[in-house]
């Protein structure tokens, strides 16, 4: 796959990522969880836009491209779990559903962080390899906290 194409993909995984964890927030009687949730949608909505400018004005154009500050969002944890600060008994009668969409998330985040490192590593450009570089730590701070909030889940379960 190209550079260019795999750009695009990586517009829509951030598009679907964006909805997922909208869609997350909405559902949640969880205030903690809907306001991380809401701000790892939000991180996925710039993501794409970001790239979607890199497409715009690099390879579109076949101008220059002056990469973002890829300043990471800050997210505020509790003791139950980074995401949540219910517990899953609290969550739903039925918590499975929230356990296995934290699983889902951290599978897509894991797929996005591996296509970063592959255009960072590819790219001969090297303000786009530092950008794709800077994505993919982005995207690792969302699945370290999907893996915690999921290790916290397993626990509870015991």
């Amino acid at each position: 796959m190209d550079e260019l194409t795999a750009v695009k993909l990586a517009i829509r995984m951030e598009e679907k990522a964006a909805l997922f964890y909208s869609e997350a927030a909405r559902q949640t009687n969880d205030p903690q969880a809907k306001k991380i949730l809401g701000k790892f949608s939000e991180d996925e909505e710039k993501h794409g836009q970001f790239l979607q400018t890199l497409v715009d004005s690099y390879y579109i154009k076949n101008g220059s491209f002056d990469p973002p500050d890829l300043t990471a969002t800050e997210y505020p944890v509790n003791k139950d779990g980074p995401i949540y600060g219910k517990s899953m008994k609290e969550l739903s009668s039925h918590p499975e559903p929230v356990a296995a969409a934290v699983e889902k998330f951290a599978l897509a985040e894991g797929e996005a962080i591996a296509l970063y490192r592959k255009l960072s590593a590819e790219s001969q450009d090297k303000a786009l390899s530092e950008f794709f570089a800077k994505l993919a730590d982005w995207e690792q701070r969302h699945l370290d906290l999907l893996r915690k909030q999921g290790e916290s889940f397993r626990a509870q379960r015991t």
